[in-house]
């Protein structure tokens, strides 16, 4: 797993498809732009949602909201098929309304928990259908198709958020305790120093053990896991309004040269271009 960290970039309101990889893949932590729905229909795979750990058999279902860190490894060389969802919620929050919020699963939780659910067959079979169609329209686009995107969209949330309603499906946490407790010490004090030898001596473990812990259940190593998150917090300051040093200083950057460099690798576009982007509601194009 040592694809290169790396914020993704939707540029449009709604992308969604079908695939399969047909052998032993991984993708460490990530983030996107956008909301994403992810349904496993085949495969032997972990699936990482910031501390937590799922295993996930056919008809699991994972929301992951734009601020979550994510990723996934295959354990075999079966084939892996899944169902990937991305949307703008900003879209999507004009549609709720005070019975119903449409978002309500991907944010009314704790940060990377609560993420994964289970589907009977013939809830995924409904999903499944709700998706072609999906497919169909936003391969053939014309007058009225990004109308009838956005219809069944609005469909498939009212369908997973019955399902997150129900906490018999929620999948659970396989993280080991040291992994789950080194996350949850990155994000409870981001801003603050986070060598090794400090995260360390905060667990009480040896500096080298823990590194190699970390790596070989996530596939992130821990620096790069901080970077993310950081990079990831300057994105919100940034949104909000903050300049460029104000943004570095307040997400935990020491250097503002690095972080102007640590940025730009890590999302493709400046932090004073992503600024401008954000600050006219406009997507954030590379």
């Amino acid at each position: 797993m040592d694809r290169t960290l790396i914020f993704e970039q939707m540029n449009r309101n709604i992308i969604s498809s079908r695939r399969i990889t047909a052998s032993q893949t991984a993708h460490t932590y990530h983030m996107h732009n956008s909301y994403e729905v992810h349904v496993l229909l085949s495969g032997n795979i972990n699936y990482y949602m910031e501390q937590t750990c799922y295993r996930p058999d056919r008809g699991s279902i994972f929301v992951i909201n734009d601020r979550e860190a994510h990723g996934y490894s295959c354990l075999d060389d079966a084939p892996y098929e899944r169902i990937t969802t991305h949307f703008n919620p900003v879209l999507v929050q004009y549609a709720c309304t005070q019975e119903t919020d449409l978002l309500a699963c991907f944010e009314n939780r704790p940060p990377g928990r609560n993420n994964a659910a289970h589907m009977s067959e013939e809830q995924l079979g409904r999903y499944i259908g709700l998706t072609d169609c999906l497919h169909e329209v936003l391969n053939r686009p014309g007058y009225g198709s990004d109308v009838m995107a956005f219809s069944y969209i609005l469909q498939i949330l009212v369908m997973i958020n019955n399902i997150f309603c129900d906490s018999s499906r929620m999948l659970p946490n396989l993280m080991p305790s040291l992994v789950l407790n080194t996350i949850h010490y990155i994000n409870t004090h981001l801003t603050e120093n986070l060598s090794l030898p400090i995260l360390a001596g905060q667990l009480s473990v040896n500096s080298s053990y823990l590194s190699r812990k970390f790596k070989k259940e996530t596939g992130s190593t821990i620096q790069n896991f901080i970077l993310l998150k950081r990079v990831s917090l300057a994105k919100s300051h940034l949104a909000e309004g903050r300049n460029v040093q104000e943004a570095c200083d307040l997400s935990g950057f020491c250097d503002y040269a690095n972080f102007i460099r640590t940025f730009t690798r890590l999302t493709g576009i400046s932090p004073g271009r992503y600024r401008q982007a954000a600050q006219s509601g406009r997507r954030v194009e590379k």
